[in-house]
């Protein structure tokens, strides 16, 4: 996962522990359905579609990061009391979706995860193995098997420390049968507050997944150490199109009141990507970049906008 962060700053990734005092049961049990899992660790699936050893993580990335999507996901709400933590997410599409079943699940994480004894050491699957893994200075060839990452490496990142519900799709109900483009649709998840947690340290993960399949198909995420800043950092950048209609050459502004990485994906309707801009830094203020789209046919296409992990999505139509 670190090595994945490190080629995909916007990855959204979750650790889910089996058999040690990170572990929840109900998420653990739930990984027995995904694709290619015989119950031998380590093992990672990419939006629970595929399947593989962790060191091939970066390949199972690469074949979905570039998919179109019928909806982003946000957060509507965070609320972090003594006893609760309590996230209220939101799905919104910009496609119409008229079959299947589809829920919105949220998980929470914790990063620098530590403790203490034999129960927190984990097997090394890499040790004394034939490649060099080598992660932030780490040779996992030459730690010891177990290993104690708590004691060593300060501590277990992207651990997963809550499931919503339960369930890995979503709660029953979590969204309607219909979905429509346009529309947004939230669901709240109350989480009785562990006081093993450091909410500095964590996350809420929200997941839009195809109940049927257990595919997840988009997500986002938010940090619940800054849950009063969420108004703002929902809305932390304008976009706009122009000319559009266009005939072949467009102009994307977008207005951010703070530096940002941004990436920008352009799709037609069958899902093809057509136009692509790469993650990069820029400043505040108004940037705009040029679509040339004189290669494409007449039709509509979807403009995917990533400033920090936010994702907008507009409308496009080119006609000569």
């Amino acid at each position: 996962m670190d090595y994945v962060h490190a080629e995909e700053p916007m990855a959204i990734t979750i650790a889910v522990h089996n058999s040690d005092p990170m572990a929840v049961s109900s998420y653990n049990s739930g990984t027995n359905s995904l694709p290619g899992f015989t119950g031998g660790y380590p093992y990672a699936a990419v939006d629970r579609v595929i399947g593989m050893d962790p060191g091939d993580i970066q390949v199972g990335v690469n074949q979905r990061k570039d998919m179109a999507v019928p909806c982003s996901v946000d957060f509507e709400n965070i609320e972090v009391t003594a006893t609760e933590i309590i996230v209220t997410a939101r799905v919104n599409m910009v496609t119409d979706i008229l079959t299947g079943s589809y829920g919105l699940s949220v998980v929470l994480t914790e990063d620098s995860v530590k403790g203490s004894g034999g129960a927190w050491k984990q097997v090394n699957g890499y040790y004394n193995f034939a490649n060099l893994i080598d992660i932030n200075g780490v040779n996992w060839m030459n730690l010891a098997s177990p290993v104690d990452q708590s004691a060593l490496l300060g501590g277990y990142n992207h651990v997963a420390r809550a499931l919503g519900a339960n369930n890995m799709n979503g709660a029953t109900g979590s969204l309607p049968a219909t979905l429509n483009n346009g529309e947004s649709y939230t669901h709240t998840y109350t989480f009785p507050r562990s006081s093993n947690w450091n909410v500095n340290n964590m996350h809420a993960i929200g997941m839009f997944v195809n109940k049927t399949t257990g595919e997840i198909i988009n997500a986002g995420q938010i940090d619940l150490s800054s849950p009063s800043g969420l108004a703002e950092e929902a809305n932390t950048f304008g976009l706009s199109v122009f000319p559009n209609p266009t005939n072949s050459v467009a102009n994307i502004q977008l207005k951010l009141e703070n530096p940002s990485e941004i990436s920008l994906v352009v799709y037609n309707m069958i899902g093809e990507v057509v136009h692509s801009k790469p993650t990069e830094k820029v400043n505040a203020g108004t940037n705009v970049y040029t679509i040339d789209l004189s290669h494409v046919s007449n039709g509509v296409y979807l403009c995917h906008i990533n400033v920090n992990g936010e994702t907008k999505v507009t409308k496009l139509n080119v006609l000569r």
